[in-house]
């Protein structure tokens, strides 16, 4: 004996295989959908249960600790032009392609931005070559770096372009954070 719903029999293998999934006049069901992971969230490597994992209990490490390493071409661009040259080359040409002519000329967009020394040191090692500048850091570890130097609230928002409102929240933030351990 069949059962029916209404007019249409119950049975659990709908939809047949191939089957699209609505049809006129039929509604199937899907499986509910997982929750996609937030922005960030991973599992710590080790952590094979999930009584070992808990769910917004992340271990942050300390300021310090998470400004992520920038790779290779910040490394070379610091020994070849030094950590003030590489600054002032991020700050200009930060995430572009650049480039390095064989002789750089003292009012280059290059010269102009880095200085003449610093120019011609890049085309020592970079001459005829295109670079990728690496971005700049974020401007909240930029807050961090700055406020960890000593410089004022006032100071860190006139250089980074932002509210003093803003520089006191990545602070807060922070601190929070640090508490949390």
């Amino acid at each position: 004996m069949e059962k029916r719903i209404g007019s249409m029999p119950l049975t659990f293998d709908w939809p047949p295989p191939g089957a699209p999934l609505r049809e006129p006049g039929r509604i199937f069901m899907r499986r509910p959908r997982q929750p996609a992971p937030s922005p960030g969230f991973a599992r710590p490597a080790g952590a094979e249960t999930a009584a070992a994992f808990e769910p917004g209990r992340e271990r942050i490490a300390p300021a310090a600790k998470r400004i992520p390493r920038r790779g290779a071409m910040l490394d070379e661009l610091v020994r070849t032009i030094g950590a003030d040259g590489a600054s002032r080359l991020i700050e200009a040409f930060g995430g572009a392609r650049l480039y390095i002519p064989h002789s750089p000329e003292p009012g280059d967009a290059l010269s102009a931005a880095v200085g003449h020394a610093t120019a011609l040191a890049l085309a020592g090692v970079f001459g005829g070559d295109r670079i990728d500048v690496p971005n700049p850091p974020p401007r909240r570890v930029r807050i961090l770096q700055m406020r960890a130097r000593g410089a004022s609230v006032d100071s860190i928002a006139l250089a980074l372009g932002c509210t003093r409102r803003r520089v006191f929240q990545v602070l807060a933030e922070a601190r929070t954070i640090d508490r949390g351990r």
